[in-house]
């Protein structure tokens, strides 16, 4: 399997590192790799191999680290949803790819998505893996924490490091609902961090704070004019019934899938459970590509 490793400035002025895994030509076929908070770009290194080997024909696959991860520019900022939108345009204009077929991960389907709405004509279609809110079901009751207490995003940002790594997403939000209610102290909550090997929560913390300008992700699939197929997992609390099975009655192919919780993706992706996810995405890119 060919690779090139390379980096690129994309128009936001940031550096952003990229591998690029099958035959690096413009003209063949091209997968961009969206990442999660789970997922960096060496988290890619054996799936995408693995989708091209399970497609079978010549493909490109382009994955990349946003800022703040590994060797890309490190952000001086809060980095928002927005920016993470900018950075998949960037990489897509950096490298000359015109249109991508997406594969988007866990947090990485909502920059992804919105890429998608904003920029439509540059993508063929959209594999997607994660939930439908930034937030499970369960923990709806505590948004309005959020309205009274925008303070304490701050206050956990600069408690933080710049740097992101690996987080558990439910974990750190039943700390920091915990921590906005005032039931845990500053350095109760930071040494829970720092025990989680957390390093920056920004996007995380972000993308609570922009959860009510965050459109529907359901109402950009069914109205996207592209191939599309969504797995979410059962922890998620969404039926088909309540959300319907097939997101683009005119476009084939395009549904909505549940992953009974069993097959959840593992952190390392190495397990046989998170193949048998990409291999449910390698069966729509095979009709689509």
């Amino acid at each position: 399997m060919w690779r090139v490793l390379g980096t690129i400035k994309i128009a936001t002025g940031a550096s952003i590192t990229y591998n690029i895994y099958g035959e690096d030509k413009p003209t063949l076929p091209t997968i961009l790799c969206v990442n999660g908070l789970f997922l960096n770009m060496d988290q890619y290194s054996d799936i995408a191999p693995h989708i091209a080997k399970k497609l079978g024909r010549p493909v490109r696959i382009i994955t990349y680290n946003g800022q703040g991860i590994g060797d890309s520019t490190i952000f001086d900022h809060p980095i928002t949803v927005d920016d993470q939108v900018r950075e998949i345009i960037g990489v897509m204009d950096g490298l000359e790819v015109p249109q991508a077929h997406v594969v988007a991960m866990s947090s990485g389907t909502y920059p992804a998505l919105l890429a998608l709405k904003n920029h439509n004509k540059r993508f063929t279609s959209f594999c997607g893996y994660g939930t439908f809110s930034p937030f499970s079901t369960r923990l709806a009751d505590t948004l309005h924490y959020f309205e009274s207490l925008d303070f304490a995003f701050y206050d956990v940002q600069h408690m933080l490091r710049e740097r992101i790594t690996r987080i558990n997403f439910e974990d750190f939000f039943d700390l920091f609902c915990t921590y906005i209610e005032r039931k845990l102290p500053h350095k109760a909550l930071f040494q829970t961090l720092e025990n989680l090997h957390v390093a920056s929560v920004k996007i995380i913390l972000e993308i609570i704070k922009q959860y009510k300008i965050i459109p529907s992700m359901l109402e950009i699939l069914q109205h996207a004019n592209i191939p599309t197929i969504f797995l979410y997992g059962e922890k998620d609390e969404i039926t088909s019934a309540e959300m319907g099975w097939e997101l683009n009655e005119n476009v084939p192919g395009s549904t909505l899938v549940t992953i009974p919780k069993e097959t959840h993706l593992s952190p390392t992706l190495n397990s046989s459970s998170a193949k048998r996810i990409f291999d449910y995405f390698v069966e729509m890119l095979d009709r689509w590509i």
